[in-house]
C-alpha cells in the first residue's frame, strides 16, 4: 500500500436481468463500508423497480423507464432504450 496515495477505482457490475448485480452491488457496498472503505454506489439502470440500498446517485431521478413507457406508449424493452437514450442529455448531472 502506498501511503498518501488517493488512487479512485471504479467497478462497474455488468450482467444481464436476475444475474444478480443489484445484490452484488449491495453487498459489496456493505462490505466496502464495514471496512471503512469510501464508496459510492450509482444507479444506473432506469428501469429497477427496488434497490435494497440507498445510491448516492441514482439515474431513475433523471429518467425513470416506467414513466417514459407511459408517456410515450413504449413496451418494456422500448422504454428501457428510450431512457438510456435520454439519459445522454442529463450526463453533466449526474457528474
Amino acid at each position: 500500500m502506498f501511503w498518501g496515495w488517493w488512487v479512485p477505482y471504479f467497478i462497474f457490475i455488468l450482467g444481464p436481468a436476475g444475474s444478480g448485480k443489484t445484490t452484488l452491488a449491495s453487498g459489496f457496498g456493505e462490505w466496502m463500508v464495514s471496512n471503512q472503505l469510501d464508496v459510492s454506489i450509482v444507479n444506473m439502470d432506469p428501469a429497477a423497480e427496488s434497490l435494497p440500498y440507498t445510491p448516492d446517485i441514482d439515474l431513475r431521478r433523471f429518467v425513470n423507464a416506467r414513466d417514459v413507457m407511459y408517456k410515450y406508449n413504449l413496451g418494456p424493452n422500448g422504454a428501457l432504450i428510450a431512457s438510456i437514450d435520454m439519459s445522454i442529455g442529463y450526463i453533466d448531472a449526474i457528474k
